[in-house]
């Protein structure tokens, strides 16, 4: 019987030990994806016109496939992040609804402005 009731305590110990380890684990893939997607807008950045960086743009980031796709920041992002992936925690929404500890992102949007400077990240 004292078996049972110490596996009792050692589970009911161990489950939001697990519970928070796992969401710590989806904030490092959500914020490692994001600088992923960051790079890419960098190197977009970088090699694009003066005209086609007087426009700024987003830059969306598949994670499954590593590839980056390119467009006008006509439409400004919304309900994203402003500050760096370094600064998040598993409570942030990256899409204004999921926290960055319950959900791993398949792709995120990064919008660059004119000046380089990343504005926003976006998970999706």
């Amino acid at each position: 019987m004292w078996i049972d009731t110490r596996l009792g305590v050692l589970v009911a110990i161990s489950i939001p030990i697990f519970t928070s380890q796992l969401k710590k684990a989806r904030l490092a893939t959500n914020q490692a994806n994001a600088r992923s997607a960051k790079a890419a807008a960098v190197t977009q950045y970088l090699s694009a016109t003066d005209a086609d960086k007087a426009k700024g743009f987003i830059a969306t980031y598949t994670v499954k496939t590593g590839e980056a796709t390119y467009a006008d920041a006509t439409t400004a992002l919304t309900g994203g992040l402003t500050t760096e992936p370094v600064e998040w925690t598993v409570t942030d929404k990256a899409d204004g609804t999921n926290e960055l500890g319950n959900k791993v992102f398949d792709s995120w949007q990064v919008q660059v402005d004119k000046d380089g400077k990343t504005v926003m990240y976006k998970g999706a």
